[in-house]
């Protein structure tokens, strides 16, 4: 892009090859100045070493060692000289307060600071030993970028040299505005004549892009003939691999570009219109490839294996496949340094080899990622979540495995709707049994109730009635508890939340059953908070799992033992927990929150086995956690509330009056 600029340019002193020749011109100057002793011993030494080589001698010279390198004096070799005194180019150059080199054939002296110099030399630069400065008829010019003090900052160019010797440096240069015709050294010279060379190429290249442009347009008269060859020449070029199109673009354009061979850039340009046309009518091309037909064998050869072997096995295969392209590369780069010429076969080969690897591990991290995704989802559903069914491509290796583990999700899911189904379909009938258990109950009750108001019955008839009513009576708790819990398990149970304080209601809870207590033989170890544990629950559901709890704890405890009751609170969560001494075996294995289980396997127990059911559904449905764990003959029960910081009223527990129980052991008969 900057050649097509600068062959555009009137003013060669407007181009990028002139900013680049007066900079790299500047940074010679430095250079020969700031190392002008380096350059000069270094020149004597290399002189003395190729008179000692040239004679054969074994002795080498004092300064000599393994390391030996005049770097310095070989720069300056391979460099011109910037010192030519020519009419288009003037400098003056000093160092250390001295002049070292000024232009003799036009005089040109810096006095004062200000050069003194012929109005035909339009173009000024100064270097001071730190900021660089360029003017060109009379205006600021800007070589690489202006500092925010308006000055170049010459860091830039000459930072690699020795900074305390560069600031003693002082060059001025002036270049003619309307440079005189002389040789090719000349730096003015050189500077126009290769943007002639620049000029000539751009419209060599305009001339081509013409000519392609008329060949375009004439083709608009004869669009089915045009259609036609297109599509016939798109067929022919589909036929060659996609490594082979890029190859012929690659040589061609080389060697039109490097040798300057028009003919070979015209065919570079047609080729390149061929490609386009391929791209055009050939979807996809690359697929038609080398790479594509290897990388196909490997992946056929591989579905014939385990998925384990395929693992274990394309590593080594990939290693092998570089292995070869790389000898053979290597081979190429050493025959084509021989030659001295450039190995763009052992480039295309080495690309090759990227390309496939590239492929490779795009297959192998996408294995990988399957992989990942494979056990991500197994965790998902043994952690009881339903993820959706997994998508593999069908060249994955674990398509198979993705399709075997989504029917096995599918065959659990349903399973499980089918298990719900029916615990659903079990609650409903049970809720309904209950109700309609609860009038004719309701009847019975009542009738019996009569029954024991009437007079002159005979004592065994009375003694019937007595124990038909606390049959009945057990009856209807049994059914209202069997109504409770299906409510719970179905989530219609009715709550209404407020703040509580917990050791509050587990002491109304204590006092309410203080009578069974006194007459169960049992003592109560009490330990609750004196501060109030706020929690945010439905009161009347909660003192209802106290109860069950207490009650479990009245009728399965071992005579004469005690029952503790204490209350644990942390900064998060407040928990109470009742122990007590089981007088039955506790049954190893059992969930006895499940409903209908029960510690007496003979039942005679009187209890229902929905208790703790009961008492654990109400607590989840409030908010918090009843665990249960039995050790020995040690039953634990705990429930847990996180705490409820914003109390904005006193808690209460409706329908209940306050009773003072202190937490000390209840007494026994």
């Amino acid at each position: 892009m900057n050649a097509v600029t600068d062959a555009l340019q009137s003013d060669y002193q407007n181009t990028k090859t002139f900013r680049d020749a007066v900079l790299n011109t500047l940074y010679d100057m430095v250079y020969r100045t700031v190392y002008a002793e380096e350059i000069e011993k270094e020149a004597r030494e290399d002189a003395e070493w190729q008179e000692l080589w040239q004679s054969g001698s074994q002795t080498f010279p004092d300064w000599y060692s393994e390391s030996w390198d005049p770097e310095h004096y070989r720069y300056v070799q391979g460099r011109p000289n910037p010192y030519q005194d020519t009419a288009n180019l003037l400098y003056n150059v000093t160092y250390r307060g001295r002049v070292l080199h000024q232009s003799e054939s036009v005089p040109f002296s810096v006095k004062n600071g200000a050069p003194k110099v012929s109005s035909d030399y339009n173009f000024l630069l100064h270097f001071d030993g730190e900021a660089l400065t360029a003017e060109k008829d009379g205006s600021p010019f800007a070589l690489y970028g202006f500092t925010e003090d308006g000055v170049q900052n010459a860091q830039v160019l000459l930072g690699g040299l020795p900074q305390d010797r560069v600031r003693e440096c002082r060059v001025w240069l002036a270049v003619r505005a309307a440079p005189l015709p002389l040789d090719g050294s000349d730096l003015v010279c050189s500077v126009q004549y290769t943007l002639a060379a620049e000029r000539n190429q751009l419209l060599l290249l305009c001339g081509l892009l013409g000519l392609g442009l008329l060949l375009c347009l004439s083709s608009l008269f004869c669009r089915k003939s045009r259609k036609l060859f297109w599509q016939k020449a798109a067929a022919v070029t589909g036929h060659l691999w996609f490594e082979w199109k890029l190859l012929i673009l690659a040589l061609l354009f080389y060697f039109g570009f490097y040798c300057g061979t028009y003919p070979i850039l015209i065919a570079a340009f047609w080729a390149l219109i061929f490609f386009c046309n391929d791209l055009r009518h050939n979807r996809k091309i690359w697929r038609h490839s080398g790479i594509s037909r290897l990388w196909g064998l490997v992946l056929r050869q591989r579905s014939l294996l385990p998925f384990q072997k395929q693992l274990l096995l394309c590593g080594p295969a990939a290693a092998g496949t570089g292995f070869l392209l790389t000898l053979a590369a290597a081979a190429i780069i050493l025959v084509s340094c021989a030659w001295e010429a450039i190995p763009v076969a052992a480039i295309l080969l080495l690309l090759l080899w990227g390309a496939f690897w590239w492929k490779f591990c795009r297959q192998y991290r996408r294995t990988v990622e399957e992989a990942g995704k494979l056990v991500e989802h197994l965790h998902a559903l043994r952690a009881g979540k339903n993820p959706p069914p997994l998508q593999f491509g069908a060249a994955s290796d674990l398509a198979g495995a993705a399709a075997d583990l989504n029917a096995v999700q599918e065959g659990v899911r349903t399973a499980v709707e089918e298990q719900i189904k029916s615990e659903r379909m079990k609650v409903e009938l049970i809720a309904n049994v209950s109700h309609d258990l609860k009038t004719p109950l309701t009847s019975i009750v009542s009738y019996i109730e009569l029954l024991q108001q009437e007079e002159g019955l005979p004592d065994p008839v009375r003694d019937y009635i007595q124990i038909l009513a606390q049959k009945a009576e057990r009856l209807r708790s049994i059914v209202q508890d069997v109504f409770d819990v299906s409510k719970a398990a179905s989530g219609n149970l009715p709550l209404r939340p407020e703040t509580l304080d917990l050791a509050k209601l587990t002491r109304q809870a204590l006092a309410e059953q203080q009578e069974e207590i006194a007459n169960s033989g049992l003592l109560f170890r009490v330990s609750l908070s004196e501060e109030p544990t706020y929690i945010f629950a439905d009161g009347e559901r909660l003192s209802r799992v106290f109860q069950n709890l207490i009650g479990n704890a009245l009728r399965y405890s071992l005579e004469g033992t005690r029952v503790y009751v204490t209350q644990e609170t942390d900064s998060a969560r407040t928990t109470v927990t009742i122990k007590n001494i089981s007088r039955d075996e506790l049954p190893e294995g059992v969930d006895l929150t499940e409903r209908f289980t029960r510690g007496d396997a003979s039942r005679t127990d009187g209890g229902s086995g929905l208790g703790l059911a009961i008492a654990k559904s109400f607590t989840e449905a409030c908010g918090g956690t009843l665990r249960v764990k039995g050790d020995g003959d040690l039953f634990t029960a705990s429930v847990s509330f996180p705490l409820f910081r914003d109390v904005s009223t006193p808690p209460s527990a409706p329908g209940r009056t306050e009773t003072n129980m202190k937490d000390e052991p209840h007494p026994t008969n």
